[in-house]
C-alpha cells in the first residue's frame, strides 16, 4: 500500500509566517498613522486658510480688522449681543444664517441661553482635528483656533490690561460697546481699530492667527457678567493669544529688563489642559497644538504656514507686533530674518 503524504503548515512555518506578519504590520501602523496626522494637518491649514482670506476680505471692505470681540445687536446698549472675532467672519464663511440670527433684534440676551444651538453651532472650519483637548470640555462653538490679540501686560490680573488695545501690539482690538463703551475709549465704536496699512512689518511677517489646545468656545457668554466681559481682560484670552514681556536675549537699551520666558510661554510650551473659564492664565494664551513639534499659522496676507517648538520668544513677539519698533516689546529693534521661519 501507498502511504499518504498529508500536506500543511508545520508548526515552525506557522510561527515564521506569524512573526513575519507581526513585522509587517509594526512596520505599517506607524506609515498609517502618519499618515492620518498628515491628512489632519492639511485639514488643519485648509481651516486657517479660510479663515486668514476670511479676515483679509473683512479687512479689504470694512478697511479694519474684526475686533476680538464686537457688538452685534445694538438695539439697547444694555443688552448689546457681544461675540468673538468668529461671528464678524460668519458672512465669509458662508454661515450668513448664523450672523443674520446674531443680528436680528427680536432675540434678547437671555434668549441666546436657550437657543445655543442655534446662536452657537459647531462649525467645522474652527475646529482642527488633532486637538483632542476639544473633545470634552466644549458643547457648543467648539473652537480651535485664536486671533492676535497683542500685548498681555501682567501673568493673571494684569494692572495694564488696556496697552493691547495699542494698534502697534497686536491686530485684533476689543471692539465691543455695552454699559462700559459710552465711557471708555478703549472700547466699542471709539476703539482704535487695526487696518492693513497699520502693518509696518509687512503683512506676510504678522500673525493673525494660530491654534491654541485651551482655546474657549468662539460663542462663550456667561450671562451672569455678560455686560462686564465688555472690558474684562478675560475676553482676551478666552479666544486669542498674547505675548508677555519677556525675552531670552535680554531687553533694548532703554527699555525695563526682560525676564526670558517659562517654558509654558513658548510655541506648544506645557500642553496640559487648564481652565480659561475659572483660571484665565495668559500663559496659555499662545500657539499650541496636538501636532507633533509644530503649530499651524496663519499670517495677515493669508498665507498659512507653522511655528516650530523651538521658535525664540523674541521672534514669537517680533511675528505678533504689527508695528515692532514702534511697540511696547523688550526687542523693538529686532527685525525678522529668513532663517527665523524655518
Amino acid at each position: 500500500m501507498r502511504s499518504r503524504k498529508l500536506s500543511g503548515f508545520t508548526l515552525v512555518e506557522l510561527l515564521v509566517v506569524i512573526a513575519i506578519i507581526g513585522v509587517l504590520v509594526g512596520l505599517l501602523l506607524p506609515a498609517v498613522q502618519a499618515a492620518r496626522e498628515a491628512a489632519r494637518r492639511t485639514q488643519c491649514s485648509n481651516n486657517l486658510k479660510q479663515i486668514a482670506l476670511a479676515t483679509v476680505g473683512f479687512e479689504t471692505s470694512k478697511k479694519r480688522y474684526p475686533g476680538s470681540q464686537e457688538s452685534f445687536r445694538l438695539a439697547s446698549i444694555n443688552q448689546s449681543r457681544i461675540g468673538s472675532w468668529h461671528v464678524a467672519l460668519f458672512p465669509s464663511l458662508e454661515q450668513q444664517q448664523v450672523y443674520d440670527l446674531w443680528t436680528d433684534t427680536a432675540y434678547d440676551v437671555t434668549a441666546m441661553g436657550t437657543m445655543m444651538g442655534d446662536f452657537c453651532p459647531t462649525i467645522s472650519s474652527f475646529v482642527c482635528p488633532t486637538d483632542s483637548l476639544i473633545q470634552g470640555n466644549e458643547t457648543w462653538a467648539k473652537n480651535s483656533y485664536v486671533s492676535n490679540n497683542g500685548y498681555w501686560a501682567g501673568v493673571v490680573t494684569p494692572p495694564n490690561a488696556d496697552l493691547s488695545q495699542k494698534r502697534e501690539n497686536g491686530i485684533f482690538m476689543n471692539l465691543a460697546s455695552g454699559n462700559y463703551g459710552g465711557t471708555n475709549p478703549l472700547y466699542g465704536p471709539t476703539a482704535v481699530t487695526v487696518k492693513a496699512s497699520d502693518v509696518r512689518d509687512g503683512l506676510s511677517n504678522t500673525l493673525l492667527f494660530s491654534e491654541n489646545l485651551v482655546a474657549r468656545p468662539w460663542g462663550y457668554m456667561d450671562l451672569a457678567d455678560y455686560e462686564a466681559r465688555v472690558t474684562s481682560f478675560r475676553s482676551r484670552t478666552d479666544t486669542g493669544m498674547v505675548w508677555l514681556y519677556r525675552s531670552e536675549i535680554g531687553a533694548n537699551a532703554g527699555r525695563g529688563a526682560a525676564a526670558p520666558p517659562d517654558p509654558v510661554h513658548r510655541i506648544n510650551g506645557t500642553k496640559w489642559e487648564v481652565d480659561m473659564a475659572t483660571s484665565p492664565n495668559a500663559a496659555f494664551a499662545r500657539p499650541s497644538a496636538g501636532h507633533s513639534g509644530l503649530v499651524t499659522v496663519a499670517y495677515a496676507d493669508g498665507h498659512v504656514s507653522v511655528l516650530r517648538d523651538e521658535t525664540p520668544y523674541h521672534v514669537y513677539i517680533a511675528l505678533m507686533t504689527p508695528a515692532t519698533k514702534s511697540s511696547d516689546s523688550p526687542n523693538n529693534l529686532y527685525i525678522l530674518k529668513e532663517a527665523d521661519f524655518e
